[in-house]
């Protein structure tokens, strides 16, 4: 990947090949952030390149340094980097003189959000990227956690919560975690449904609440799991969290076995059921996602 850093008034006319473009401050380098940099990396049809800013626009504290920030975005084996530096010129640059900048560098596809901004003010919105009818225009749907955008200000908003939000903070980066604990004996109210679950031995008093797709580890093999934090809101409520999983095609007697529980990808939050009908049918669709989401991790 060639790496361009300079003050903007330096950056015209570097690239002399027809690009593919990403644009924005990628602080957290979140899922959402991930989305764009997949999209990207998979569009053949020009060169990639990814452009970013040396400081956030954001008055809050930045999540990651530019350095964490590149470090990132090297895993994508990208084309070109171009990091812009902060400056007058830059902070007051209308958007017809961003676009006229991003052509100078043979700008020929942009894959955005739908709320995309740039320009002084963040004047420039997805229409202009329209309007100017001399771009492919790729707009990627914002990634979703408990019906909210995934964004740079909500992950700041979930570190500052009193609540803890570490587990699910750590899957929204796109990073993962895993845990090992006991099998211990449960109420065996899975059963009844028809999904076995393992209780955990471990203490989750500090894990989200929330329902998980992940993997387990048990004797050299793994397994793809459903993994669940909380009370039990719906049958057999509990006073304290507990950590179950439901592997997934699996019928082994492991009592007081040790697993190794790996958390990817946060499903949804835990929820209170009206019937044991509508908590096998959410079940259902909890394992058909943890399913997909793994066949498209290939």
């Amino acid at each position: 990947m060639k790496i361009f850093k300079d003050k903007i008034n330096n950056l015209y006319n570097l690239i002399k090949e027809d690009i593919s473009v990403i644009f924005g401050n990628f602080d957290g380098v979140h899922l959402g952030h991930k989305l764009l940099f997949n999209e990207l990396i998979n569009s053949h049809e020009y060169k990639s390149c990814v452009i970013t800013f040396d400081k956030p626009f954001s008055k809050y504290n930045s999540l990651y340094t530019l350095d964490e920030r590149i470090e990132e975005i090297k895993k994508y084996n990208f084309d070109y980097l171009i990091i812009i530096e902060s400056d007058s010129n830059f902070y007051e640059m209308s958007k017809e003189n961003f676009l006229s900048f991003l052509d100078s560098n043979q700008t020929k596809k942009i894959i955005c959000g739908e709320d995309i901004s740039f320009g002084k003010n963040k004047s420039g919105k997805l229409i202009d990227l329209y309007n100017a009818n001399k771009y492919e225009v790729k707009v990627i749907n914002y990634y979703e956690v408990d019906q909210k955008k995934l964004s740079s200000t909500l992950l700041r908003s979930l570190k500052s919560s009193d609540s803890s939000n570490h587990l699910k903070l750590i899957l929204l980066e796109g990073k993962t975690f895993s845990v090992e604990g006991k099998v211990i004996k449960g109420n065996s109210i899975g059963r009844t449904l028809g999904f076995k679950t393992a209780n955990i031995d471990i203490d989750v008093k500090l894990y989200d609440s929330g329902v998980y797709a992940g993997t387990v580890n048990y004797n050299k093999n793994t397994y793809l799991a459903v993994i669940s934090v909380g009370l039990n809101e719906t049958l057999n409520l509990q006073i304290n969290k507990r950590l179950e999983v439901h592997i997934l095609d699996f019928d082994k007697n492991i009592y007081f076995e040790t697993l190794k529980i790996n958390f990817y990808y946060y499903l949804r939050q835990p929820k209170k059921f009206l019937n044991r009908e509508e908590l096998i049918e959410s079940i259902n669709n909890d394992i058909f996602l943890t399913r997909e989401y793994f066949k498209n991790l290939k």
